[in-house]
């Protein structure tokens, strides 16, 4: 019986070998967040060209903005409060993780495919290249009482800790450097400095901003598919991709309506 159960281990371990080469190569990455069953969230990223794994714990008594304007919340309610409005509850913690932490997630419901690679990623990383941070101890959240008056965390206003910036940060997007042009076409004023903090700590940078007609429209990226900059951002924020606009001397074009405002 022992030996039938290390032949499979072997095969399982073969085939996900396979998919991890095939499908993705070895320089990928992918971030997720998920609520634990303590009620905390915890936001990974699993680095496939470094062979890195990093762990954030959110305390689950963090106060957030909750996505989709829906108010603040603790973030261990975000999971149940995205069932309630049938948005989802893997999208509405990964939406507001995003937005009010500033810890870009691009893997909502990870498939198939993406599962096998992290499992591989998983079974063969040595703890030494295991971060584990935890951001009850850092200066990036203060202590406080919350609205509903028992204590909690909520965000300090500070940067992120300078260990998970370096983590965040994408050294394939800023290698690329490429022209961000950020239009808004909503009617919310400050949705382009909310979003160019995520695309600064993703290792992005919004060269110029314009503000174009109203459009009830969500989000949509033009630019390369080639780029690594242009699939990130696509990931991150859930766009719509098109290739590059002719008459626009930008690399890449992010446009923003008024649902995409709406939603963030």
């Amino acid at each position: 019986m022992a030996f039938v159960l290390a032949i499979i281990l072997v095969l399982l371990t073969v085939a996900s070998f396979v998919v991890y080469r095939s499908a993705f190569g070895g320089a990928s990455r992918i971030s997720t967040v998920a609520l634990s069953s303590n009620g905390d969230v915890v936001f990974s990223l699993y680095d496939f060209g470094e062979g890195l794994i990093a762990n954030v714990t959110i305390p689950g008594n963090t106060e957030v903005d909750v996505a989709r304007s829906l108010g603040s919340w603790k973030i261990s309610s975000v999971w149940k409060l995205g069932e309630n409005e049938k948005v989802s509850g893997d999208r509405l913690l990964a939406e507001t993780t995003t937005k009010s932490l500033k810890m870009p997630v691009t893997s909502v419901s990870p498939n198939f495919v993406e599962k096998s690679k992290i499992a591989y990623l998983k079974f063969n990383t040595k703890p030494a290249a295991v971060v584990d941070i935890d951001l009850a101890k850092s200066n990036y959240l203060a202590r406080t009482k919350l609205g509903d008056g028992s204590l909690g965390y909520k965000v300090s206003g500070k940067d992120l800790p300078f260990e998970l910036r370096t983590i965040l940060a994408d050294s394939r997007v800023s290698k690329e450097n490429l022209n961000i042009l950020f239009e808004n076409r909503s009617d919310e004023a400050l949705i382009e400095t909310e979003v160019g903090k995520v695309i600064d700590v993703i290792g992005g940078k919004v060269a110029s901003v314009v503000k174009g007609n109203l459009e009830d429209t969500d989000c949509t990226i033009y630019g390369s598919n080639k780029t690594i900059t242009y699939q990130v951002l696509a990931s991150v924020f859930s766009c719509k991709t098109k290739s590059k606009l002719d008459n626009y001397n930008f690399d890449i074009v992010l446009r923003v309506g008024t649902s995409f405002a709406a939603r963030y």
